[in-house]
């Protein structure tokens, strides 16, 4: 099974189809100027394509140009709460460890590229699983407002001997820097973090308990045990569009209990 997985891999990621995939942006800005000043940066995960062939790939990627969190974002609450959004993807699937595209081969290039584009702006950062990591990070880095995390992890060095450019780079100074976000956590306690997960998945429960002495993180925990399994998508829109005071607030009524997720929002 292992072997085989590698050789998927290995051939996607040898793929002209790769190819084509790396030279293209990899990100898409929503421009909605509702005057708000709100700037949502929606980053998708490791889940956005499977399974990891060539063909699926260029189905959901080159031909169906998807991303994570764009169907929730057209709801009206997101619409009209937003000056504008931007969708950023990771076709390697491998915590942005390459960047997204040709021009932009790094996270701190990524940044530099959303630097730009949030300037002026009130920055909110999304993202489950590898996106919630790269939202954490982005969002410490961007100065963002707050930070949404779903099973998001706080670090990757775990990962490392499963992801072959996570191995490759783990002796990179410029980009295994980042396979620890607990420095950047440490340094930028001003940013809230809010972050969900299932407490009954132990990799999730893992990564929150490196974290969970931290008084900016705002753990959210429900009685699944799938890897991202919190939030029903029905209620997205309203836990991304609520205040700082409604979003702690709500922490403090589900603080040590477990949250069904069918009845979040219902009490």
């Amino acid at each position: 099974m292992e072997e085989q997985w590698k050789k998927e891999n290995m051939e996607l990621w040898n793929s002209k189809e790769m190819r084509e995939a790396y030279g293209r942006d990899n990100y898409r800005v929503t421009d909605l100027k509702t005057g708000t000043n709100r700037c949502y940066v929606f980053f998708s995960s490791n889940g956005l394509y499977y399974p990891n062939t060539v063909s699926e790939f260029e189905k959901v990627i080159l031909q169906e140009n998807r991303y994570d969190w764009e169907h929730i974002a057209e709801s009206r609450e997101l619409q009209n709460c937003a000056d504008k959004m931007i969708f950023v993807r990771d076709v390697y699937k491998q915590w942005y460890i390459n960047g997204i595209n040709q021009c932009c081969e790094n996270v701190d290039a990524l940044i530099e590229l959303l630097s730009d584009l949030t300037y002026g702006y009130d920055i909110v950062t999304v993202g489950c699983s590898s996106g919630g990591y790269a939202a954490v990070l982005a969002g410490i880095k961007l100065g963002a407002k707050k930070i949404y995390s779903f099973s998001g992890q706080f670090t990757i060095e775990n990962e490392v001997d499963d992801y072959y450019w996570l191995t490759k780079y783990r002796k990179s100074p410029k980009r295994a820097k980042y396979y620890k976000l607990f420095p950047l956590l440490e340094e930028n306690r001003s940013i809230p973090i809010y972050y969900f997960y299932p407490a009954k998945c132990g990799q999730d429960v893992e990564q929150y308990n490196t974290v969970k002495s931290m008084d900016h993180v705002y753990e959210y925990a429900f009685n699944c045990s799938a890897h991202a399994d919190t939030v029903k998508g029905r209620d997205f829109p309203e836990v991304l569009t609520k205040t700082d005071q409604e979003l702690r607030q709500l922490h403090q009524r589900y603080k040590g209990r477990l949250i069904d997720k069918e009845a979040f929002l219902l009490s």
